[in-house]
């Protein structure tokens, strides 16, 4: 007995250091932007969720082990109103697919001067679709051990099988690329 309540507290400190790397979303800016024959156009997922097991350490960032984060497609709003929410929602058929996923499979932490240089690779749902995509961004660790990723990623609609939506009987095109910008930050 007294040999089990010896071990315990080393099991507990295992636990509990597995448990310190557990990091979740606690700030993001997540955007989207594209072009169509009218006009440029942009939107701004608002309510996006994500935890990963993110190495800091001594105030470097040594590795992201895991990420998933998942976006609500009916939070995407547009900067045109409306019309173009409605147009986002029925383009990503919403009420069918109501979330874009990112789970990480991958990353490489390489520190270039105060920052860090992350690319990750993993697998993106949208619209049904699952496709492997690399995806590079800068990381930096802030006193309090949270990290801020910021980048951005070029996508094609098409490619996810969603089609671009056309307007007006056509004289309302809109382009199949979308640039993705996030600029999130993790905690413990």
């Amino acid at each position: 007995m007294k040999r089990i309540l010896w071990i315990l507290p080393f099991f507990l400190l295992l636990s509990f250091s597995a448990m310190a790397q557990g990091y979740k979303i606690n700030r993001s800016n997540v955007g989207m932007k594209g072009t169509s024959t009218l006009h440029d156009w942009a939107a701004n997922v608002t309510r996006v969720r994500g935890n990963g097991d993110v190495k800091v350490e001594g105030g470097e960032l040594k590795a992201v082990n895991s990420l998933s984060v998942t976006m609500d497609v009916a939070s995407i709003k547009s900067t045109k109103g409306q019309m173009m929410d409605k147009n986002i929602l029925s383009t990503f058929d919403a009420s069918k697919y109501a979330t874009i996923v990112f789970q990480m499979t991958s990353a490489k932490v390489t520190k270039q001067g105060n920052a860090y240089q992350v690319a990750a690779k993993g697998n993106l749902t949208m619209h049904g679709v699952t496709k492997p995509v690399d995806l590079s961004v800068t990381g930096t660790v802030a006193g309090d051990g949270s990290v801020q990723f910021k980048g951005t990623k070029k996508l094609k609609m098409s490619d996810f099988k969603m089609s671009a939506p056309v307007l007006f009987m056509g004289t309302l095109k809109t382009s199949d690329d979308v640039t993705v910008s996030l600029d999130v930050t993790m905690g413990k």
